[in-house]
């Protein structure tokens, strides 16, 4: 087999071959552009398409010829497939991370042609038995007896070619204005194959004897190719820096060195209206854009940017050359001209410089000293408040570092930064730190105490700290904790003298009233019996108040405490009727006890001071009601719930001011009933911290001349059956 170099279809698809190579080496060495890796997998699959083909027209029996027939389907179906996908990437801007799949559907496919086709003899897909070679005026060429596989390609390479077709022309119609001129030579381009196939299928259409297709999308590449080296139409970097012309913001102009306007952008028709000039037309006189561009029509190099108004609006103006390639003499052959609009710029500055202004006055007049540390620990910024706080001027800190002995830190409150100093926390951490109290000893000797909060300020290590001076604070503090120690100590001494003088006066009390009940025994006039009765009255209502002073000392020193033992609540119902039934008898009162629920219940209380709550109660119903009745009700929620004491009187009530401090101790209503009724105003003080130690609740609810109530609730834990 040779190269029969006179055989123009060999000679032509050589020069395709070594055309299609060059156009390879090109693309490869140009910059990334979507699509690229596509375009180049098409480029490569023609150069084999080619050389098969070569392969094809050089060989010589049915057997050769079938043979690299058969090598080509693999670039019959590679090649339509990634030039479709290379002008979709193109089109829709797709990045290469996103083409794995269809890297591997391509690869899939080559590999199941090559096998598909090497094994044809046993399955007779690709070509069947009456392919024949025959000759037509002394060229041999072979007429092929095509497989049902034959009508695959065709579908893939059809849907191929259409799929090319209809990106292009969809981006031809929809893509942005910039660049439909592209995309329209592109779907010409696409149409090339596309046509040659269906008049080679349908027309006969061939080059030299031989299917056109191969030839064509050689054709349709080196266009491409063309396209991307001539005009860098498919670079990112020529489309953004069209786009970026187009685009901005600012208005250019384009003119050459007689003043005429070569180009402008979007911006520049916008800003200038009627006034621009058409290509090619001079640029006007007058106004100060167009006086700037004349000044410098001549200039030899970029003359200082200028700044310029137009009514409201602020403007920056400037002049960039276009130098010719060759020249003698001015090198400049035209101007480039750049109209910024900076009103909100300007406008945007004059804020940033008055809130840097006001964010200066806030800092230099505020309340805490405020400072700034590098990631070094050098103080860069502080406010003259940090300055007088430390004792020294601000020139004596900044630059100072924080870790030097000078400055004499001591932290008071470690708990909250580990023990390190807040500004060395808040850079190991990236935390904030609050209310960390640091001590401090001036250069003049005085000690103070701040207040810190230390926070990150930015990602370059810096820290921003702000100081309080809380000596004054501190040293008020402290005489008040030495103030209420005081207090609580002489609190306790009252206490314990109450206690002690309770304690000594009750004895001799008590033996009063023994003798005094001794000789109520004996034989005794009417008179001395009425003298030994108000002996013992008087005497039961002063160990009563001492009593109730005493039970006050105690709860002000804290010693009273419950007792809990299991009993029957309802129980109390008997002890409190027997208590107060013959008194109440005798001044002329209902007295009724009612209990309700399981009287066998039992639950862990402390019935001595029950008993004690609800004899003051009872007694301070008994003593404010001169006519009617006391009714006092016991009842035991079932299931776990409270206890419940009511103790209803129609007495002589309270108004609302008496409600506002009935559980105050030493008070009650005014002092005509001190006068009146007796006692000192601390039986429901006392009723009040007893329901409160045993966490209950208590209610008062009355109105003058109509009675009072009081309800009591206390929870009481149920004793289990074991």
């Amino acid at each position: 087999m040779f190269l029969d170099l006179a055989n123009p279809a060999i000679t032509f698809a050589l020069v395709n071959l070594f055309g299609i190579a060059i156009v390879l080496v090109v693309i490869a060495r140009r910059s990334i552009f979507a699509g690229k890796t596509f375009f180049m997998i098409a480029i490569v699959s023609t150069l084999w398409w080619l050389f098969v083909t070569i392969m094809e027209l050089s060989s010589v029996g049915l057997e050769n010829k079938v043979f690299w027939s058969k090598l080509a389907y693999i670039s019959v179906c590679s090649v339509p497939l990634s030039w479709m996908f290379f002008l979709y990437d193109y089109s829709f801007g797709r990045a290469p991370a996103k083409n794995s799949k269809r890297y591997g559907l391509i690869g899939a496919i080559m590999v199941a042609i090559m096998v598909g086709s090497l094994t044809n003899s046993q399955h007779l897909l690709f070509y069947g038995q009456d392919t024949r070679l025959i000759t037509d005026q002394a060229v041999p060429f072979v007429i092929y007896d095509h497989g049902p596989m034959i009508l695959v390609f065709a579908s893939v390479i059809y849907l191929a070619l259409s799929g090319s077709v209809a990106v292009t022309t969809y981006a031809a119609i929809f893509s942005a204005q910039l660049y439909r001129p592209i995309f329209r030579v592109l779907l010409l381009v696409a149409l090339i194959p596309v046509v040659g196939n269906i008049g080679y299928l349908l027309f006969d259409f061939t080059i030299f004897n031989f299917d056109p297709t191969p030839f064509l999308f050689t054709f349709s590449l080196a266009l491409v190719t063309w396209l991307i080296f001539v005009t860098r139409a498919l670079e990112l970097d020529s489309i953004a820096t069209e786009a970026s012309f187009l685009n901005t913001s600012d208005a250019i102009l384009a003119y050459d060195r007689q003043g005429r306007i070569a180009g402008s952008n979007t911006a520049a028709q916008v800003q200038f209206k009627d006034s621009l000039p058409a290509k090619g037309q001079k640029i006007p006189n007058g106004g100060p854009i167009w006086s700037y561009a004349h000044k410098h029509l001549n200039a030899t190099a970029s003359p200082a940017p200028g700044s310029i108004q137009l009514g409201d609006r602020h403007f920056d103006i400037r002049l960039v050359p276009l130098e010719r390639p060759l020249h003698r003499g001015n090198p400049i052959m035209g101007w480039i001209l750049y109209l910024r609009d900076t009103t909100d710029v300007l406008a945007l500055t004059t804020d940033l410089q008055a809130e840097s202004l006001r964010l200066q006055t806030i800092m230099k007049h505020n309340a805490a000293g405020i400072c700034v540390i590098d990631k070094n620990s050098r103080v860069s910024y502080a406010n003259p408040v940090f300055a007088r706080v430390f004792g020294c001027d601000i020139q004596d800190i900044l630059n100072t570092n924080f870790s030097e002995s000078i400055w004499k830190l001591r932290v008071r409150t470690p708990d909250l930064t580990q023990g390190m100093r807040p500004s060395t926390y808040v850079k190991k951490y990236g935390h904030i730190v609050e209310g960390v109290k640091i001590e401090i000893t001036r250069s003049d000797g005085q000690i103070r105490i701040l207040t810190v909060t230390a926070a990150p300020l930015d990602d370059h290590g810096r820290v921003v700290i702000s100081a309080y001076d809380i000596t004054g604070q501190e040293l008020a503090s402290k005489a008040l904790r030495e103030a209420a120690q005081r207090a609580e100590a002489a609190n306790n001494a009252k206490s314990q003298f109450l206690a002690n003088m309770s304690h000594e006066i009750r004895t001799p009390l008590n033996g009063v009233l023994g003798m005094a009940e001794i000789l109520s025994f004996s034989t005794l006039t009417s008179e001395q019996k009425r003298i030994v009765t108000t002996i013992q009255t008087s005497g039961e209502l002063l160990l009563g108040i001492f009593n109730n002073v005493l039970d006050m000392a105690k709860m002000e020193a804290g010693q009273l405490s419950l007792r809990l033992d299991p009993m029957r609540p309802l129980d109390i119902a008997g002890r409190v009727n027997a208590l107060f039934a013959e008194q109440a008898k005798a001044n002329n009162l209902v007295f009724e006890v009612r209990a309700q629920g399981d009287g066998n219940e039992f639950r862990m209380a402390d019935e001595l001071k029950l008993i004690q709550i609800l004899q003051n109660l009872v007694s301070n119903a008994i003593k404010f009601t001169s006519t009617g009745h006391v009714l006092v009700r016991i009842i035991l929620e079932p299931d776990g719930g409270p206890l419940e004491l009511t103790v209803q009187d129609s007495g002589i009530g309270m108004n609302d001011a008496d409600l506002g401090r009935v559980f105050e101790a030493f008070q009650q209503a005014d002092p005509s009933i001190t006068r009146q009724y007796g006692g000192v105003g601390l039986g429901l003080s006392i009723v009040k911290s007893m329901v409160d130690l045993m966490g209950g609740e208590i209610e008062v609810m009355s109105h003058p001349g109509e009675g009072t109530t009081f309800l009591v609730q206390i929870p009481l834990s149920v004793v289990s059956s074991s």
